[in-house]
């Protein structure tokens, strides 16, 4: 299924929609204001698994290709690891 979205360059937009569900926060005295509410966005499935799949496959092929001083947003990398570059 990943596999034919990438050969195809499609994702179906059902996989997008996002159903939105209110959560009411603990320990609130009174319900009656919409604050006192959390919003939790549920997405379908499947979309979820495609979307994983491909970010696995990109970081495989990319993460070789990025400079060794590349620290954010970089797997097994951090903060201490550019502070020791220093």
């Amino acid at each position: 299924m990943a596999n034919k979205c990438l050969e195809l360059g499609y994702f179906p937009w059902t996989w997008k929609l996002a159903a939105i569900k209110v959560i009411p926060k603990p320990s609130k005295d009174n319900y009656t204001r919409l604050k006192f509410y959390r919003p939790i966005v549920l997405f379908p499935l499947r979309g979820k698994i495609v979307e994983r799949m491909l970010v696995g496959r990109l970081q495989w092929h990319l993460t070789p290709k990025l400079q060794a001083t590349q620290y954010g947003f970089t797997p097994q990398h951090g903060m201490e690891d550019a502070l020791c570059d220093l």
